[in-house]
Parts: structure tokens; C-alpha cells; sequence
């Protein structure tokens, strides 16, 4: 791509290989000349590393130093101990100072950098740009949409119109980036709420597809439809019995399917292949069936019934997306002549109008680099597709971004499209590759480098509490740039991962792929050795040939990273991660003795003798292989000492091995409660992170105290308590003392809270999670102390009543309240009043409620200026209960007046389909009115009955006003 700005990724790289070789000069003082000429080369690097408009000399020279400063980085991580190499270091050396010297005549030999900009401004080293935060895109506010009520209409008319009886398929064809699958899914969750459909689905197919998976997905969903609850979504990703061949599975959807109404959404059509088999499962009865589906190829369309072309949006419509997502309310006449021209650049494509809307916002007002931005504009203008207006877009905001921050989001090209990539892993990824930098009041010469590298060699890191905070910051940032969309749930206040759309996951995988940055597949290996490698064993046709690491370990030599997904085993029963294929084979990770980072989270098949001789990567810094079938560790992965996070959550391990305390760089120990710790855990003084410890027994008590006491460095942390009580008091006083404890989830029984005082004391904690572990009664939550500092609160109660209501609003710092109400309030109390929330009864932090009604239909009635911070509100309630009891579904949401996202469950149970659908029909009003952006969700339990009487509620819109 003409323009493209380089891969700088290096940067910081270069600054890491500094501080190794002035640390390595304490005891190597031989080695003070290779230094300084690599802080030269690293000046001289900065002053080209973003620019704009390279040439193929440049590209070429910077691929040069980035693979010798990876060199170099190698040999030193090799050599801790410099003691026998003491007579040949300096001629081990000298290589890598020709190197410098090579890389420094290509220049003046072919007057590379002549016309280079001189006043170009170095990148930021450290920090994202500073972000006008919008609360409501990072809270889980709606997209900003505009132009779909038409199409919507279009669509169901298309779909229902003609009340045809045979199965009719509509698609939706068009560019990428134009919103098919935005408004597939306005669609598809119309016809969700519909009684007319007897079971639903629907499944992302996408480029590389596992056909296999796909099927079983729709076939769980559609089966989902009749359970008794709804069960979260499936994972495809994750193993779910046996594997099945593609005939068992059509089969079984197509006996099942048989004498059933069905609506299916099938997105991100790419293949006439994968559109055949997908129809092969689908039976073409007599029934009325419905399918959508989505494509950007014009050869898939056509095999449909109907064929549906979504067009760009007008300039009216374009004006207005853009104005609504840049938060302006002015007309575009007013924009200054660059935001002008950028958005001319859109073509009427929506993903560009929103990515230019936030590259604008997030500069507030100061636009980067304004002469090349509104060259490159300009040049777009009447002059380029509206696919290459996307890229210019693309371009222009990837190149905005800071060093570090272009690392990040390169770094997401490792997974597949269509991935939820989860928050806290992602942090944890970007800061074991080395992607955050330390902020500038961290990096006060190279004296206290050096003594903060030996601290760390000591296990007591300093200054790097801020990591995890700079993530979020650089998470937030990709967000609010419209980069990559977030993913919220009812279970947190703040997004828990990310997905990344396909059009801008094709765009970083273009720049990860010429820049040697990521290689993801065996087909996209190329002559370059790869440093960084993604292997992805979803697809059901392996692409690659022989799909394992043995068959590829030539060009995996160097590499620093592997990220594996999907299952191991295939369909060919193959093994990806043994050196014979074999399912049992020797394992093949231990050859790769550079790997840094080891991602295996989520990979199906994954055992425990994969894992084997894994003591020889003596430089893994990351290793998780959280949601798989390990359950045991070697006990060799003791002698990892670089090691600094290991992810065990939701594996089967019971026990970790006793050489693990001998790691003392090991700062975040992710486990579950039902793993035993090992004795002497106490001693591991570089621990920042502990999740979760099961405290039931007094020596685990002893040790839980001792370890919050010497683990001065320890800032989250969670524990789960069980019923003994003879123990608490010292559980109290341990967690007193700790004194840099930033985050503590708590799961405990409800006595703990009425006997012994478990908190640290208020303004310590930034997070305390407080999981009550069994219901309790109203009553007894009229005992519970006040506590502070509490934040999140997840507890069931009996018989929820007005004071134990009042009780939960006393927390002042609480910011998420999820709520399960069981049994029916008593006759005393009235029994058809619902409970007032009102603002002089508390919850005046609260951000994210989520409220189940076991029994008794909502309870709650929001009042006036309730909940007044409130941003996402999680409702379940059964339908035929609310009307018995209240007659209405008047429980004043209208006043909620800072939501951004809804997600109502109604219980269907024994009410009639038409009293579902007008109850569904007036909470959406009501909320419709209440922004137009909120994201309004529905979910239905249980079947509906068909007919109930001539009762009807087609007035509660009217009795919710």
C-alpha cells in the first residue's frame, strides 16, 4: 500500500535491549562499545520509525535493524552468567557491531533518509494520546446507527411479505464495512422475539470456517430453544462431546429441524461451499421457515431466493452518522477543512465514517500530523473506491496512534475474526511482549535502570504497579478510536474483552504480515524467519498442508511467541503440538528455546504431556493455558525463572508442583479455589496477583496470613472462605495488614461478615468484590455492616423486602449490585407493592444492576432521579407473575435516565405468546424514548402457550407512561 506507515513496533524493543545491555555492562564491561553504538542507531531509529510515504529502501533498512536488534537481544537472554564466556564475549560482539556499522553505510550509500522530513516530531514514548473519554462507548453505550429503519422494513417485508410457505432465503450483499451484519442482527433480533418461530439461530461463518462447528452450533442454539433456561452461548472453540462428521451432523439438523418453523442468520458468507452445507442442513419444508444471511460476494448471493443490495449511505445520512459519532451537534460546514476532506474520504461507508469520527474525537481538536493527514485526504478525494477511501481511513488512524499503542493493535492480528478476545488476557499478552513501556518519571537515567533490573532480579519490581493501569489505558484508547468493538456483560462494570472487525483485523494483518510483526498460519510463512507465530486449528480444511509446529520448525527457529487456537487434534487426527503428529507423540514445544510468550488459552485437546520438557525455556515470561484439559504441571516448569505469569484458571489441576516457589520473578499466579497451594508460597516475594485461594483449614488460614504479610508487593487478590468459623479473626487481621492491596474478591459465607471484620481498612481498595455464597434472608441482610470500600456486590436474598433493599443502597462506593430475589414476599407487606428505588434510598455510585425475580413477578418500581449513574441494568422476571401481582409492567425504567444498555429476560412460563410480545412491545417503547442510543436486548425462558383467553395487555404501553 502506497504510503503505508512502517511497522514501528521496534521502538520499543530498542529500549528493552538498552537497559539489558546497561544492566549486562555491570559485570561485561567489554561490551560498553556494542552499546553505545546501539543507542545511536536507536536515535537515529526514532527519527524514521513513523513516518509516512516510504520508500522500499526505507522499508527494507528498518526490516534490517529490527532483526538485528532481535539478534542481539537473543544472545544476550542466552548468556545470564557472562563468567566462561569471559575470554570470547568480545568476539561475539564484534558481529553485532559490524552489524551497526553495515546498517549505518546503507544509509550514506543510498541516501535513504534524504528528504526526510527535519522537524518530524518523535513519537510519544510511553503514553496513548490523551482520549476525551465517552463514557457511554466505554460503559457499553450503542454504536451510533443511523439509516437502518428503512432497510429493517425492507428486509421483514422481504421476509414475511409475501407469506410464502416454503423455506425463503434472503441475503444481504454488499462491500464490507457497510453494515450487513448490523442490520442482520436488528433483523434477526425482531424475528427472535416473534412467536411465530418455533427455535432460532444464529452462527459467523466467515473466511476460513470450520463447517463442523458451525453446524453444531446451530443445532445447539435451536435445541437451546426448548430447555428450561437459557444457557450463555455456546463456544465453538471449546470441545462439546465427541467430534462428529459433517453427514452425522446434517443428519441430525435435518431430522431435528424436521417439523420445526425455524429463522436462521447465517453472517459472513464467503464461499458457495460453505453456503451448500450450511442449506444441505436446513430443511426446505413446508413450514415457513426463514433464513438471512450476509456476503460480500456476488457469486453467493445469487444460490439465495432473494438477493438484498445494501448501498452506501447518502450524504445526508453520512453527515449525520458523522456528526452523532464525532459527539457534535453543529452542521459539517463548521468542520475545520481536514475533518472536511477526511470525510469525503468515507465514501458513504459506515466503518470508515465511525474509525475517521474517532481518529477526530481523540485528538480533540490537535489532528496529527494535519499537513500529511490532509494530503492524504485530499489525494482520496473524487479519486479512489470507497474501499480504498476505507484503507486511507484506516492508514491515517493506525498512524496517529503512539509506538507502543501501534504494537498493541498489531498484536491482535494473532487472533482469528470474529474472536472475543478478553480484556484481562490481552493486558496480560501486551505486557509480557514488552508493548508497555514505563512512564517517563520511571526511567530516570540509566543508574536507576540498572537498579531497577537488579530489583526485579530480586523479585521486587519496582514502578510496575502502573503496567496494568497504562493497559487499560491503551485498551480504552483502541476503543474510543472505534478500533476495536468492546464486549460488555452483567457480571462487571467495565467492557471484559474486544472483538475486532473483520475489514480492520484484514488491515493489521497486512501490516503485521510485511513487517515481519505476526505470522498467522503456516501459509503465510515466507522467507523470513518468524518471530511471532499464530497457529489456527479451527478450520476444518487445513489450508497449510500439515498442519503441525514440527512440520514448520525450520522457520520457527527464532520465534519469540506462539499462539495456538482451536483444537489440536483436527479432524485427521493429527496432533499440532507433537513432533510425529501422533496424538501421543513426543512433545514439540521444547525445541523453540527463544519463545517468550507461550498463549495456549482455550485450545481444545490441550493435555498435560504436551506440556513436557517445557523446563528448557529458560526465557518464557507468559505461559497460560487457562480453559483446557491439563491437570497437572512437570515439575520441572520450576525452573522457568523468567517466568513472570502463569494462567491456570478453569483447567483440572488440583494441586501445582512444589518447584514452583522457587519462582521468584513470578508476579501474577492465576488459579482456581479447588487448586492446592504448595507450602512455602509465602516465600515468592515478586507475587502481585493471586487468584483464587481456598481458605478451609486452619493451615491454610496460617499461610493466607503469612502470605499477606511478606508479600509486600501483592495488589490483587481473591480468596474463598467456607463455613468454619473458628478461623475468621485471623483472616480479618491478615487482610489489615496488607498494605499495597489494591483488588480483593471475597467469596464467603454471610456469618463472616456479622462476626469478623474482613476488609482493609476504607480508601485501600480501588476493587472489593463481595460474593455472598448461598441466599440469606432479609433479615439477616438488615445485620450486615456497612462496609466502605465494597464495590461490587453479587448476593441472593429470601424474600426481598423494602428495608433489605434500603440496607444494599447504605454501601456508598458501590458501583455493580447483582440482585437474585427468591421466595414471595410475605402478605403482610402488602403483597401487590412492588419496592421504590428512589434516590433518597442510596445507590448513588451504582453503574451496572442486575436483578433476578425468582418468584413474584418485578418487584422493583425505579422512582424519580433513581439510580442516577446507573449505565447498564440486567432485568429477569416471569411475564404471567408480573400481571397476576401488579396487573402492569410499570416499574419506571423511564427514570434510569443515564442507561446505555438494557438486556430484559422474561420467563414465559404459562403466559400466552400475544401477552409476551405486547410486554416486549411497551418496555421497548418506553426505553426508546428514553435514548435512542441504548442497546435494548431480549431474551426469552421457557415456551410460550399459544393462546390464553381473550386476556390481552395491548395497553401497557399506556399504563407504563
Amino acid at each position: 500500500m502506497e504510503g503505508q506507515p512502517m511497522v514501528s513496533y521496534l521502538a520499543g524493543s530498542m529500549n528493552s535491549l538498552v537497559d539489558k545491555l546497561t544492566k549486562l555492562m555491570i559485570s561485561r564491561p567489554e561490551i560498553e562499545g556494542l552499546r553505545k553504538d546501539l543507542v545511536n542507531l536507536k536515535n537515529f531509529f526514532h527519527k524514521v520509525a513513523g513516518q509516512h510515504d516510504m520508500n522500499l529502501k526505507v522499508e527494507v533498512w528498518l526490516n534490517l535493524v529490527r532483526e538485528l536488534a532481535f539478534d542481539i537481544e537473543d544472545w544476550v537472554d542466552q548468556k545470564p552468567d557472562m563468567g566462561e564466556y569471559q575470554l570470547a564475549i568480545e568476539e561475539e560482539v564484534q558481529p553485532f557491531k559490524d552489524g551497526i556499522e553495515h546498517l549505518f553505510e546503507l544509509c550514506e550509500r543510498y541516501d535513504i533518509f534524504i528528504g526526510m522530513p527535519t522537524d518530524y516530531p518523535h513519537e510519544p514514548a510511553v503514553a496513548p494520546s490523551q482520549v476525551t473519554v465517552d463514557s457511554r462507548i466505554l460503559f457499553g453505550g450503542k454504536n451510533v446507527l443511523v439509516g437502518l429503519e428503512k432497510p429493517t422494513e425492507d428486509l421483514i417485508n422481504l421476509l414475511l411479505g409475501n407469506n410464502e410457505m416454503k423455506r425463503t432465503v434472503v441475503c444481504i450483499v454488499g462491500m464490507e464495512g457497510l453494515g450487513k451484519t448490523t442490520l442482520a442482527k436488528e433483523v434477526y433480533e425482531k424475528f427472535q422475539l416473534e412467536s411465530q418461530f418455533d427455535c432460532w439461530a444464529s452462527i459467523y461463518v466467515g473466511k476460513r470456517p470450520s463447517m463442523r462447528n458451525s453446524l453444531k452450533e446451530i443445532l445447539c442454539q435451536v435445541k437451546l430453544c426448548e430447555k428450561e433456561r437459557v444457557e450463555p452461548k455456546p463456544n465453538p472453540m471449546y470441545a462439546r462431546g465427541p467430534a462428529e462428521d459433517l453427514e452425522t451432523l446434517i443428519s441430525e439438523l435435518r431430522e431435528y429441524l424436521g417439523l420445526k418453523r425455524y429463522f436462521i442468520l447465517a453472517d459472513g458468507l464467503c464461499s458457495i461451499q460453505a453456503w451448500s452445507l450450511i442449506s444441505c442442513a436446513l430443511p426446505d419444508g413446508n413450514l415457513g421457515s426463514r433464513v438471512l444471511t450476509t456476503t460480500s460476494i456476488n457469486g453467493v448471493a445469487k444460490f439465495c431466493s432473494v438477493v438484498y443490495h445494501m448501498e452506501a449511505l447518502d450524504e445526508k445520512m453520512s453527515t449525520s452518522l458523522y456528526l452523532k459519532a464525532i459527539g457534535q451537534r453543529e452542521c459539517l460546514a463548521d468542520c475545520d477543512e481536514a475533518a472536511k476532506n477526511i470525510f469525503k474520504t468515507c465514501g458513504g461507508m459506515p466503518l470508515a465514517i465511525t474509525v475517521a469520527a474517532g481518529l477526530l474525537a481523540t485528538e480533540s481538536g490537535k489532528m496529527p500530523e494535519p499537513k500529511i493527514l490532509r494530503r492524504t485526504a485530499l489525494s482520496s478525494v473524487d479519486r479512489h473506491s470507497r474501499s480504498e477511501g476505507m484503507m486511507k481511513i484506516l492508514l491515517m488512524s493506525f498512524a496517529a496512534l503512539s509506538l507502543p499503542l501501534q504494537s498493541c493493535l498489531l498484536y491482535l492480528s494473532v487472533f482469528r475474526e470474529n474472536y472475543t478476545i478478553k480484556k484481562d488476557r490481552i493486558i496480560r499478552l501486551w505486557i509480557a511482549e514488552g508493548y508497555i513501556p514505563r512512564e517517563d518519571k520511571e526511567r530516570r537515567g540509566e543508574e536507576e535502570r540498572v537498579e531497577e533490573t537488579i530489583g526485579r532480579e530480586e523479585g521486587t519490581t519496582r514502578g510496575e504497579e502502573s503496567l496494568w493501569e497504562t493497559g487499560e489505558r491503551y485498551f480504552n484508547e483502541l476503543i474510543m478510536r472505534r478500533l476495536i468493538e468492546p464486549v460488555f456483560n452483567y457480571n462487571d462494570d467495565q467492557a471484559v474483552g474486544c472483538t475486532v472487525h473483520s475489514v480492520i483485523l484484514d488491515f493489521i494483518k497486512s501490516l503485521s504480515t510485511k513487517g515481519n510483526f505476526v505470522t498467522v498460519g503456516i501459509a503465510d510463512l515466507r522467507t523470513n524467519l518468524a518471530r511471532r507465530f499464530s497457529l489456527d486449528c479451527y478450520a476444518d480444511q487445513d489450508e497449510d498442508g500439515d498442519g503441525t509446529l514440527a512440520s514448520i520448525a525450520v522457520h520457527l527457529s527464532v520465534v519469540r511467541s506462539i499462539t495456538v487456537l482451536g483444537d489440536i487434534e483436527g479432524m485427521d487426527g493429527r496432533s499440532a503440538l507433537t513432533e510425529s503428529g501422533e496424538i501421543e507423540g513426543w512433545p514439540v514445544l521444547p525445541f523453540f528455546k527463544l519463545i517468550r510468550v507461550l498463549d495456549l488459552q482455550g485450545t481444545v485437546s490441550l493435555g498435560s504431556h504436551h506440556l513436557e520438557g517445557i523446563g528448557g525455556l529458560v526465557l518464557l515470561k507468559y505461559l497460560g493455558v487457562a480453559e483446557t484439559s491439563i491437570d497437572k504441571l512437570p515439575e520441572e516448569i520450576g525452573e522457568l525463572e523468567q517466568l513472570e505469569t502463569l494462567d491456570l484458571r478453569h483447567t483440572k489441576l488440583s494441586t501445582l508442583p512444589e518447584s514452583i516457589v522457587k519462582q521468584k520473578r513470578l508476579a501474577h499466579l492465576l488459579i482456581d479455589y479447588t487448586v492446592k497451594l504448595p507450602s512455602g508460597i509465602q516465600k515468592m516475594r515478586g507475587l502481585e496477583e493471586v487468584s483464587t485461594i481456598n481458605v478451609d483449614s486452619e493451615i491454610s488460614v496460617l499461610e493466607l496470613v503469612e502470605l499477606l504479610k511478606n508479600l509486600e508487593r501483592l495488589r490483587v487478590l481473591g480468596v474463598r472462605l467456607d463455613r468454619d468459623m473458628s478461623y475468621g479473626e485471623f483472616v480479618g487481621r491478615g487482610f489489615s495488614s496488607s498494605t499495597n492491596l489494591s483488588s480483593l474478591t471475597l467469596y464467603c459465607p454471610y456469618e463472616y461478615l456479622l462476626t469478623y471484620p474482613l476488609c482493609p481498612p476504607p480508601g485501600q481498595l480501588r476493587r472489593f468484590e463481595l460474593n455472598i455464597s448461598a441466599p440469606i434472608l432479609s433479615d439477616q441482610l438488615l445485620l450486615m455492616p456497612p462496609l466502605g470500600n465494597v464495590t461490587h456486590i453479587d448476593i441472593g436474598v429470601v424474600e426481598l423486602d423494602q428495608r433489605a433493599l434500603h440496607q444494599l443502597g447504605k454501601f456508598p462506593n458501590l458501583i455493580f449490585l447483582k440482585l437474585v430475589s427468591t421466595g414471595m414476599n410475605s402478605q403482610s407487606e402488602g403483597g401487590k407493592s412492588r419496592h421504590a428505588v428512589s434516590v433518597d434510598r442510596g445507590f448513588s455510585c451504582l453503574k451496572v444492576f442486575s436483578f433476578t425475580c425468582g418468584s413474584g413477578g418485578t418487584k422493583l418500581q425505579f422512582s424519580s432521579s433513581a439510580m442516577k449513574e446507573l449505565q447498564r441494568l440486567s432485568l429477569k422476571f416471569s411475564a404471567q407473575e408480573t400481571l397476576s401481582l401488579y396487573g402492569n409492567f410499570c416499574f419506571g425504567i423511564k427514570h434510569l435516565s443515564s442507561l446505555t444498555r438494557v438486556h430484559v429476560t422474561i420467563d414465559c412460563k404459562s403466559a400466552a405468546a400475544l401477552e409476551v410480545k405486547n410486554a416486549v412491545d411497551a418496555i421497548r417503547a418506553v426505553l426508546g424514548k428514553l435514548c435512542r442510543d441504548l442497546t435494548i436486548e431480549f431474551t426469552r425462558t421457557h415456551l410460550m402457550t399459544q393462546s390464553k383467553g381473550d386476556k390481552s395487555i395491548s395497553t401497557l404501553e399506556e399504563t407504563m407512561e
